[in-house]
């Protein structure tokens, strides 16, 4: 997108302000452009307590630290008589060089007046690719962080520790990459008095990363002890790492940062003014010792939720890559103190995007899902830029999933999946590999597949390529195989997953033909969905529009059914192996392992053939009530509270058949093609097994059926290809 047009989707966007109506109460109006930027979580603390604290030996072994942190990016919390700062990931860029200071003072008086034109910097810093460009077409190419350092890995914190005996101040400071020999220098500056702290410095221990024998070792940590007058209640304390003989400054501690894709704009600016003072710590010398201990919660607003990778052959000591890795969390006001479980939204990045991308730039995203939705929304970073969501994107999905409901309380009933461009063929991906995850699926200027399809397939097409990325069929991109990657094969497996999708008329990256056809398979099978084509957007309307509240309304229509009467699933081996394989270019991916063999009461669906095979599954339990139901089209447009739109919309909607039986009967039938094994869950399909029970399988291989009963215990049963009827004993 060139300056031009982006001046053009801005003028369009300024057609009118639309209340937006959300789960309580109407959000305060909004024009489609100008949005409010997010608040920045805060914790809400409460009751001080007391847990005697550990004496701290200066020996580069954390385990004498018992502190618990809050895991949350640019928080400090007191524990077990530590100070525990929780910094920002990737953060460490160091000073700005000016260039950004100048034009955030030039943006500033307007800012001041319409706090809603910050996103005029947002977008800006939102094109590290050059996306944008001068009238002589030269890219703009403006860098995502605000310090101008290359990052520097070995100086990016992860926390810092403050503790006291009344003698000294011990200091532990951990970074998510160290190497030896590319130790940083920690800067603590007590009272005024700056200490540097190097390898070899007494009372210093530095531990960097090492691949031992049993494994990696990423310690990663300095600590170091400081002398301090027993006389002295309190201590003024600020934190950094750098590099050098003459300390070049990269990463600060205790720093309350506005909301931005690498959360070092506030760090930037003061180090370039050579002004820290905005980011000091007072330390009561008294509380630590005697083990103070805070008690928190989280309140409102967008945070930077930091956790522990634990996926084999992913994590490595380098650039972005550690253990340490990071997501995007906005907690709704609604939320309070966590004791009921709400709504989740899963938002996948575009293609360049981080995890906080589009909390930098597309403020609404979070609002209209967050309060839309009274729910949690979580953001992952997918392990890089362009993976895909396969993969190491794949696996980043599946450690933030599991994280996500650790620490927050989800309804996992009401989960919904949304995403960009990449994050929309993301939306896509795991919607069908993993369908009862999810309540609805709604992908945003989503490519079909890895790369894109333009709609049309022929004997011979792919021979047709040209420029090495082009074919009449299919376009490729990042290494991956389009045609393998295809999603229309696997749309039977949304049978109970709704799915609303967004879509520009004249998206130039997407082709809207090849999007179309998508919808029409879901014509096809008769599954409920929502096609919204919107006239006049291309690829990028959508985020710098960003309005999303008809995907929120779409979300909340539905709940992901604990006990569904028929599920229908389609292994794809080819598909599998490219998810296993994922999208980077590099030279030794890692070595993943994936298996999507399973949807509710279904699993371990296993290929005949486990190389090139597919695998179907269509199973109807009639031991749960179900009336069936009778579609119904539907439309809408051209706007909606909240989405001004211009769009059209068309889809299929399920009602309840009222002549339909829900008389249940104690047996299940299923179809098997190319299959060899599969288990059923008796339990979770909900026959009674103190009853005689009636099943019958369908199949076109020699298949083995495995029963899990409710003690537990499994009983196999194989089939030739043909129709068998059984009845239990």
């Amino acid at each position: 997108m060139n300056r031009k047009t982006l001046l053009g989707v801005v003028a369009a966007s300024l057609v009118g302000v639309t209340p937006i109506a959300i789960a309580d109460e109407p959000l305060p109006p909004e024009a489609p452009l100008l949005h409010r930027e997010l608040a920045r979580g805060e914790l809400v603390l409460g009751e001080v307590s007391y847990v005697t604290p550990s004496a701290k030996v200066v020996d580069g072994d954390p385990s004498d630290w018992i502190g618990t942190g809050t895991g949350f990016g640019g928080t400090a919390v007191r524990s077990a008589g530590e100070l525990v700062y929780t910094d920002h990931l990737f953060d460490a860029y160091g000073a700005d060089n000016g260039d950004d200071a100048e034009r955030l003072a030039t943006l500033g008086p307007l800012a001041a007046e319409v706090p809603e034109t910050y996103r005029l910097d947002a977008l800006w810093k939102e094109d590290p690719g050059g996306q944008f460009t001068d009238t002589d077409g030269t890219p703009l190419a403006a860098e995502e962080q605000y310090g101008d350092l290359d990052h520097v890995d070995a100086a990016d914190l992860r926390e810092v520790r403050l503790a006291s005996d009344g003698s000294f101040l011990y200091v532990l400071a951990r970074t998510t990459t160290m190497r030896a020999g590319s130790e940083p220098t920690l800067r603590v500056t007590v009272d005024g008095t700056d200490h540097f702290l190097r390898p070899g410095d007494a009372d210093v221990v530095f531990a960097p990363g090492i691949d031992g024998p049993d494994g990696p070792d990423y310690t990663n940590a300095i600590e170091a002890r400081l002398p301090v007058s027993g006389a002295t209640a309190s201590v003024v304390v600020t934190a950094g790492t750098g590099t050098g003989a003459d300390f070049v400054p990269a990463n600060v501690a205790f720093r309350d940062e506005p909301v931005r894709t690498w959360w070092d704009q506030q760090q930037a600016l003061a180090l370039g003014a050579a002004d820290l003072s905005p980011f000091t710590v007072t330390v009561n010398l008294a509380d630590l010792a005697a083990g103070v201990t805070d008690t928190w919660r989280l309140g409102p607003g967008y945070f930077d939720r930091i956790f522990e990778s634990t996926t084999a052959n992913v994590s490595t000591e380098g650039g972005q890559d550690g253990i340490w890795q990071h997501y995007g969390a906005y907690v709704p006001a609604a939320y309070g103190d966590g004791s009921v479980a709400v709504p989740m939204t899963v938002w996948l990045h575009w293609r360049g995007g981080k995890a906080h991308s589009a909390g930098a730039v597309a403020p609404r995203i979070f609002r209209d899902f967050g309060e839309g939705r009274n729910g949690v929304v979580i953001s992952p970073r997918g392990r890089g830029t362009s993976t895909w969501w396969i993969g190491e994107g794949m696996a980043d999905f599946l450690e933030v999933w599991d994280d996500a409901f650790a620490t927050f309380n989800i309804d996992a009933s009401r989960v919904g999946l949304s995403g960009h461009s990449m994050g929309g063929n993301g939306s896509y991906v795991l919607g069908t590999l993993m369908p009862d995850r999810f309540a609805a699926t709604m992908p945003v200027a989503g490519t079909v597949t890895q790369g894109a399809w333009t709609g049309a397939d022929f004997e011979g097409c792919d021979e047709l390529e040209y420029d090495d990325e082009y074919s009449p069929c299919y376009i490729q991109t990042n290494q991956g195989d389009a045609r393998t990657q295809h999603t229309r094969k696997l749309l039977d497996n949304l049978r109970n997953t709704p799915i609303a999708i967004f879509q520009g008329a004249i998206d130039e990256l997407v082709p809207t033909s090849g999007v179309t056809r998508q919808a029409e398979r879901l014509v096809e099978l008769g599954y409920r969905h929502r096609y919204y084509v919107f006239p006049t957007y291309e690829h990028f309307t959508h985020p710098v529009v960003d309005e999303w509240m008809e995907l929120a309304r779409y979300a909340n229509a539905h709940q992901r059914p604990e006990m569904p009467a028929r599920v229908t699933y389609r292994r794809d081996m080819p598909f599998e192996r490219r998810v296993e394989e994922g999208a980077r270019d590099i030279d030794t991916p890692p070595v993943l392992s994936f298996d999507f063999d399973s949807a509710w009461w279904m699993s371990d669906l296993t290929a005949a053939d486990p190389v090139d095979g597919v695998a179907g599954f269509d199973g109807i339990t009639m031991a749960v009530p179900d009336p069936g139901h009778v579609l119904v089209p539907e439309a809408g447009g051209p706007a909606a509270p909240g989405q001004v739109g211009p769009y059209a919309m068309t889809g299929l909607a399920w009602l309840d058949d009222p002549l339909g039986s829900t008389e249940t009967r104690n047996r299940f039938q299923v179809t098997l093609t190319g299959a060899s094994a599969v288990t059923l869950d008796l339990a979770g399909m909900g026959i009674d097994e103190s009853q005689p029970y009636t099943w019958s399988v369908a199949t076109d291989t020699p298949v083995t059926v495995h029963l899990v009963h409710a003690d537990g215990t499994t009983t196999s049963h194989s089939f030739t290809n043909d129709i068998t009827e059984v009845t239990s004993s």
